[in-house]
């Protein structure tokens, strides 16, 4: 009992901490319904008790308070996550929810199934902070041919050519006598006298097109766009990545490199996240992230290798850079749910410099602390994910965010270009037999190529025979088709 009334007092001392001293609401009140609304969002994972404690008790009271409404943040699996799963079942048999996350692929299928409600008007009417925040472009790749926009994105943060650099040990490099990596050739030549000194170490788990390495083999800016099919952002083509000689400069590096002993021979079939895999200290590169595996991936490094430093490098000269997204995730408004306007207010209220910490990292001083500008976190239990959350205009950054690299990474998107894949949602149902066909064979015989295991001029041939039997000019013709309706 005793337990119970000393959570009570200390939960009524956190409300008048967080809330009770605002003498007005950040949300305008002009904008929030008299009546009091109630909504249910859906998130993915688990729902910490943190998470829960803070949703019954200080969150309730800003939601309240800021918006006039009840909201329920439930999760379910991810396994739940995506077209065809547990939400979208829900909407089929109008059990009523909210809101939920979604993407571009699985929006395309759910407007097509008439699944989702526009959001353009409740952004304009209920989202002032949001669109203060937020890039407009953000929206290009929600919004349909029929000039209405199906979902919310959210967050804000450097994008451009996600994935296409390379993360390499500085610390190896450095020892081996080298500076930096611009070119496949000082990468090729950074393997094998890493390989001298180390020969216990790999090179690399990452062999599915990777986009890093294929950014400096060739001329041509290609980016990947579906199974086997890249998009060259200069011209707008789609490329067959089979007849292509990048897919065979790819593979016939990844078998001088599997023949050097620098592959493991468990590649394809090692199911162990490639991050931890770096992360082991075993491997030479993988790839890059905008610059953030500086704090996302070094820090567990360097907990094996002490010494150990990392560093992002674009191979491929001056090629442009290219943003596909804006956005961390986005937001579905179901066809079902009444309630669009409280969803809007409350998504707002996420994006007030006001309350984005309290939602990403909890109760300062209790949760968290801001050190030197930064967060430091006591409780690192999950409230609303951080990478949902984050928006480089408000958000604190975390303690592991280097001070020398914050310059680096707020001006990583300058200059960018958007992609020609921006906005664009492939519909596979009018091919979904050859999609999964084409799939299949991709996996079986076009992997191990690029793995290395199996070399370029034994494997070509199968593989393009297999393609085509598996319907791949119908696959090629459909998609070519959707991509030149969406440049116009």
């Amino acid at each position: 009992m005793f337990k119970r009334l000393a959570a009570i007092i200390l939960s009524l001392a956190l409300l008048l901490s967080v809330v009770g001293t605002a003498s007005a609401n950040v949300i305008d009140p002009a904008l929030v319904p008299e009546e009091t609304g109630e909504i249910t969002v859906y998130m993915y994972g688990d729902k910490t008790p943190r998470m829960q404690e803070l949703c019954e008790t200080v969150y309730a009271d800003i939601f309240l308070k800021e918006i006039n409404c009840v909201v329920n943040i439930e999760y379910i699996p991810w396994s739940e996550y995506g077209a065809g799963n547990m939400t979208d079942r829900m909407i089929l048999s109008g059990e009523a929810f909210d809101s939920t996350w979604t993407d571009t692929g699985w929006l395309a299928q759910s407007v097509n199934k008439g699944y989702l409600q526009p959001v353009e008007e409740l952004i304009e009417k209920y989202m002032p902070h949001y669109k203060a925040v937020t890039n407009p472009d953000a929206v290009i790749p929600y919004t349909w041919s029929d000039g209405h926009v199906y979902a919310i994105p959210f967050g804000n943060k450097p994008t451009a050519d996600s994935f296409r650099t390379l993360c390499v040990r500085q610390d190896l490099l450095e020892e081996v006598g080298m500076t930096s990596i611009s070119t496949v050739e000082e990468l090729k030549q950074f393997v094998s006298l890493v390989h001298e000194k180390h020969p216990e170490m790999y090179a690399t788990m990452d062999y599915v097109l990777p986009a890093g390495i294929l950014r400096g083999i060739g001329d041509r800016n290609l980016t990947e766009l579906a199974t086997g099919l890249w998009i060259d952002e200069d011209s707008g083509e789609v490329v067959s990545v089979v007849d292509s000689d990048e897919f065979k400069a790819l593979c016939e590096l990844y078998a001088e490199w599997y023949a050097q002993g620098v592959i493991s021979k468990d590649i394809l079939t090692n199911t162990t996240s490639n991050n931890v895999l770096f992360e082991s200290g075993n491997y030479m590169f993988w790839r890059g992230t905008c610059g953030t595996t500086v704090y996302e991936n070094l820090p567990n490094l360097q907990k094996v290798v002490p010494t150990a430093k990392t560093a992002e490098y674009f191979i491929g000269g001056d090629k442009p850079k290219y943003k596909a997204q804006y956005e961390n995730t986005a937001f579905q408004i179901p066809v079902t749910s009444e309630n669009g306007q409280y969803v809007a207010l409350f998504l707002d209220l996420l994006c007030t410099k006001e309350y984005v910490n309290l939602f990403t990292y909890g109760i300062e001083g209790v949760d968290y602390t801001v050190e030197n500008g930064k967060v430091h976190r006591i409780n690192n239990s999950e409230l609303i994910a951080d990478w949902v959350m984050f928006n480089a205009n408000i958000s604190l950054f975390s303690e592991a965010m280097p001070d020398d690299f914050i310059p680096t990474y707020m001006a990583w998107d300058e200059g960018a270009l958007p992609s020609k894949k921006l906005g664009l949602s492939l519909n596979y149902d009018p091919i979904k037999t050859e999609y999964a066909q084409i799939s299949a064979v991709w996996s079986e015989f076009a992997m191990p190529m690029m793995a290395g295991v199996v070399p370029y001029d034994e494997g070509i041939e199968t593989l393009k025979t297999k393609l085509a039997d598996a319907g791949w000019d119908k696959y090629v013709e459909s998609i070519s088709g959707q991509v030149a309706e969406h440049l116009k």
